[in-house]
């Protein structure tokens, strides 16, 4: 998607929010101002960053003393927090606009095992994503809708935290930020289901989700994290691809 697409995608949301609020329900998904929380499992192609947790598997001095391998970064898990802005209604079709923040993260650990004692070492991957997104569906029966498209536009941000603790020495804990936002999409499908009217309902979703993160830079310093530990190269693909998101929140409208 190139980014040309953005302003024209966020001018017709827009267009929708101002139709849906003065000519069909007024503001909010429901007729009602309606906000959301959720928890989403997320799948990623982190080839960068699993390849240099690889490199330091392979250490030699270092990975001698691992009782195993630190876990490559398949899946992030974390809560998402959003508002529904309006739904326009062209029975049985429904039309909404939404937005949403997601924090997910995935902590991973690698022990030492030195004279009986163990020594915890961790890479920690937090993403703050923030989106802008639509639905379009039709209303199964009264109280079920399905989402034929949900789709959203995407901008994500990266911190990674890793503390290293060898034998004798005292942990190092290094911070690096991703060196820009990048923007992504989802797209995908899903269903609401009315529990009690159309004031509070359960949503659930997949799609695909592609949130790239590039250069990861040190905080409060000009160093890039390598392409492997101790290497010249920046590392420019810590996530590169996106993959499946499963997510399920509950909604609540509130009367205006």
């Amino acid at each position: 998607m190139t980014r040309i697409a953005y302003p024209v995608f966020l001018a017709a949301m827009f267009a929708a929010v101002s139709y849906g609020q003065n000519n069909v329900l007024g503001f909010g998904c429901f007729g009602a101002l309606s906000g959301f929380v959720g928890y989403e499992i997320r799948d990623v192609e982190a080839t960068g960053l699993n390849a240099y947790l690889d490199a330091i598997g392979t250490d030699v001095g270092f990975s001698r003393e691992l009782e195993e391998p630190f876990e490559k970064f398949e899946t992030l898990y974390g809560f998402r927090f959003g508002v529904n802005f309006a739904r326009v209604d062209f029975d049985p079709l429904f039309f909404s606009v939404k937005g949403y923040y997601a924090g997910l993260s995935k902590k991973n650990f690698a022990w030492i095992d030195y004279d009986g004692e163990r020594f915890e070492n961790y890479v920690e991957l937090k993403t703050n994503n923030f989106a802008v997104g639509v639905d379009f569906g039709v209303t199964v029966v009264e109280w079920l809708r399905w989402k034929a498209i949900d789709a959203a536009l995407t901008i994500t941000s990266a911190r990674l935290t890793g503390s290293f603790t060898e034998p004798g020495a005292r942990a190092n804990v290094t911070r690096y930020e991703g060196e820009e936002y990048k923007f992504g999409y989802n797209l995908g499908s899903g269903v609401i289901v009315n529990v009690v009217g159309e004031y509070v309902s359960l949503e659930g979703t997949i799609a695909y989700a592609h949130a790239p993160v590039g250069s990861l830079r040190e905080v409060d310093e000009e160093t890039f994290l390598p392409e492997t530990p101790g290497g010249l190269s920046p590392m420019t693909n810590a996530i590169d691809r996106g993959g499946i998101s499963t997510s399920v929140q509950l909604n609540l409208g509130f009367p205006l």
